[in-house]
């Protein structure tokens, strides 16, 4: 199953942060997202970002996932590659 959202987080202060994502289940275990987000400051020039990653389920409540991202304008930080573990507490 898809999924696209989008979203606009309100000012924060001077900044403006904006997302929009489409994320697809492969299998009952497997998942990929691709995403647009940035932000906007007064009288600067708005950073932009595009990234992608995915989950792995290897339990019912243990999460495997793995991202990276680019900056595509020229302000912000060049991106990111990252990883990490999610491990669901039931109550």
């Amino acid at each position: 199953m898809g999924l696209c959202s989008a979203q606009w987080y309100g000012t924060a202060g001077n900044r403006q942060p904006a997302a929009v994502a489409l994320t697809y289940e492969l299998t009952d275990k497997l998942g990929v997202y691709a995403e647009l987000f940035g932000e906007k400051e007064a009288n600067q020039e708005g950073v932009l970002s595009a990234g992608s990653g995915l989950a792995y389920l290897l339990l019912h409540n243990l999460q495997l996932d793995a991202s990276a991202a680019l900056r595509l304008s020229a302000q912000g930080d060049r991106g990111y590659i990252s990883g990490g573990l999610c491990w669901g507490i039931s109550r």
